[in-house]
This record gives C-alpha cells, sequence and structure tokens, in this order.
C-alpha cells in the first residue's frame, strides 16, 4: 500500500507566566485559510469595541456632570455604572480573544485567578499584555508559513510550461483538452 504524509500544521505557542511555568498552550490552525483573516480582524474589532467604551464613557462623564469618584464624593450609582460599562467592555474583548484563539482561552490564560474568584474579570492592562505579546508570534508564523508556501509553489518548482486553472479552463472549452 501506497503511503502519503499530510502536515496537520497546528502550531502551539506555549503562554508562560512570570515564574516561566507554561500555564497554558495556543493551538493555531496555520492551514486554516480563515486564521490570518480572523487574527486581522481580532485587532480591528479590539479597536471597535475599544471605541465604543470611549463613547459610552463620555455618556457617563457627561451623565455624572465629569464629577471624579473619590473619598469625598462617592456615588455608589455612579461607581455602578462606570464599573459596568468597564467590565462590559472587557467582557466583549474576551469574546474577540476567544474567537480567535478558542473557547476558553482567557480563562486559560488567567487560569489562577479564575481559580480563586470565577467571576474574574482580567483588566485592560491583561488583557492587552496577551494580545501584545501573541501579535509578534503570530506575525512570526503567517511570515514563516507565507515564506514556505512561496518556495514550494514558485514556477521553477512546478514548471515554467504548467498550465494555470484558467488556461486550461480554457483549452477545455476550446475542446483541445478533456476531461
Amino acid at each position: 500500500m501506497e503511503v502519503i504524509r499530510i502536515e496537520s500544521n497546528i502550531k502551539e505557542i506555549a503562554v508562560k507566566n512570570e515564574k516561566d511555568e507554561v500555564i497554558t498552550v495556543l493551538r493555531i490552525n496555520m492551514i486554516d485559510s480563515n486564521t490570518a483573516t480572523r487574527f486581522a480582524k481580532l485587532i480591528q474589532n479590539l479597536d471597535r469595541v475599544s471605541e465604543n467604551y470611549s463613547k459610552e464613557a463620555k455618556i457617563l462623564s457627561d451623565k455624572y456632570d465629569d464629577r471624579p469618584i473619590n473619598k469625598d464624593n462617592f456615588d455608589v450609582n455612579q461607581v455602578i455604572d462606570y464599573s459596568s460599562a468597564y467590565v462590559s467592555y472587557i467582557t466583549k474583548c474576551i469574546e474577540e480573544i476567544n474567537a480567535v484563539f478558542g473557547d476558553n482561552t482567557v480563562q486559560n490564560v488567567y487560569k489562577e485567578c479564575y481559580e480563586i474568584n470565577p467571576d474574574f474579570v482580567p483588566d485592560e492592562y491583561a488583557l492587552m499584555q496577551f494580545v501584545d505579546g501573541v501579535i509578534p508570534v503570530m506575525n512570526g508564523l503567517f511570515n514563516k508559513k507565507f515564506e514556505e508556501n512561496k518556495k514550494r509553489y514558485n514556477v521553477s518548482k512546478r514548471g515554467k510550461h504548467t498550465k494555470t486553472k484558467d488556461e486550461l479552463l480554457e483549452e477545455m472549452k476550446n475542446g483541445k483538452r478533456s476531461v
């Protein structure tokens, strides 16, 4: 029996904590044609979510007449409104990250925090630390994949007389080639 081997092209990215311990491993499907698009959309979507939060924060600021929250001026409703808006913003960011890297990615990255408090919601800094860390790694994977594909499918490898799909279809249409 003849055998062929197919590369799975699943790349793994270890996420480590400050003690240099692996806390989770991201698995990226590099042969999924949508991976790069989803990753690029993640950046766009995080920007959009951030813009929406800024608009909401401005509305709240107007509602509370730009009153700062401090020990002399502690309005419980104001704190709840701002907190709710912020948690909503962070939750949308988590959804965007999980959409690209898989369900529960953020929960796996901050597993210890979720173990302490199941209702834990990481702050913006924590999420941006993750995203900023993964961007160069993903860019490296995409560049490597692009270079590998370029080497595999250049004209000299497939032969300069190999016809393109359009050329083959034209020959079939004109009766010069059969299926």
